[in-house]
């Protein structure tokens, strides 16, 4: 496997086999039995499960790619594996799953009590994989791991108020899209979780990407018309997204005309405007 580094000159890499083989070992020599017993061995279990390594696999890649030092990225790739099943444990927890990866979970197997303080173990191991770095690369790495947890259980909790607010049953959501009337009306109403959560980066970045996606399918056709004439949006989700709008329209470089939210009531007020001028004239 070849990657281009940085230096735009192509290096010669391992296999994602050897990789992978080169974490797991890796793993296996780190996750040894400790005490307490009913505090770690979750955790042993729990990495001891399995699955496919991808993101620690990734992470050795990356470093080799850009001719870093592989083994010196062990630690961080095996903080974020630590991470990952710390996250599966909780969310285990909160679905109530009895089954991961084909074996008992971790609260299934011992208690939601050693679910929960074993979770919250394995979140403190990563910082602690991190120290074996400088003080330069642990406040870079540091850093970055806490926004990005932080941004996962925000994501989290997303997930839990969407499903509150909605009903997500599959048949449910059959039955609206293609059983009922108005389905793209249907569809809009989860457009309100988004605008409703808009302040968080993750939503703004879901929201600026569909309006990019929008004005390069149904706006950026009229190449001359945009050069000179504002265009107009209707509805609640452009009236209650017009900063977000705005901003993508900067970006691909037209003019922003005016938000209706209910286009029938500027209809209704244009014909109403025809009749009183009628009336007086």
């Amino acid at each position: 496997m070849y990657c281009k580094a940085k230096s735009a000159i192509f290096v010669s890499m391992k296999s994602i086999k050897q990789y992978q083989e080169q974490f797991v070992a890796y793993l296996e020599h780190y996750n040894r039995s400790r005490s307490p017993r009913n505090l770690y061995d979750p955790v042993q279990y729990i990495l001891k499960l399995g699955g496919k390594r991808l993101r620690p696999t990734l992470t050795l890649m990356t470093a080799d790619c850009f001719e870093g030092d592989v083994s010196a990225s062990l630690d961080a790739a095996l903080a974020i594996e630590v991470f990952h099943n710390f996250s599966l444990i909780h969310d285990d927890i909160m679905d109530n799953a009895p089954l991961r990866r084909g074996q008992q979970t971790v609260h299934e197997k011992w208690d939601l009590n050693t679910g929960i303080l074993s979770g919250d173990a394995m979140l403190i191991m990563v910082y602690q994989l991190f120290e074996s770095y400088n003080a330069d690369q642990f406040q870079q790495l540091t850093t970055l791991f806490s926004k990005t947890a932080l941004q996962v259980c925000e994501g989290q909790q997303y997930d839990v108020d969407f499903e509150t607010r909605y009903d997500v049953n599959e048949d449910a959501i059959k039955k609206a899209l293609y059983k009922k009337p108005n389905p793209n009306a249907y569809l809009a109403t989860f457009a309100e979780f988004l605008i409703l959560n808009k302040e968080s980066d993750y939503t703004q970045n879901v929201i600026k990407e569909g309006l990019r996606e929008f004005v390069e399918t149904m706006i950026l056709q009229y190449t001359e018309e945009i050069k000179t004439v504002p265009v107009h949006f209707a509805g609640s989700i452009a009236y209650f997204s017009q900063e977000e709008i705005k901003a993508v329209a900067q970006e691909y470089g037209f003019t922003v005309g005016n938000f209706e939210r209910r286009p029938i009531e500027g209809l209704v007020n244009y014909h109403a405007e025809i009749a009183k001028s009628s009336s007086l004239s």
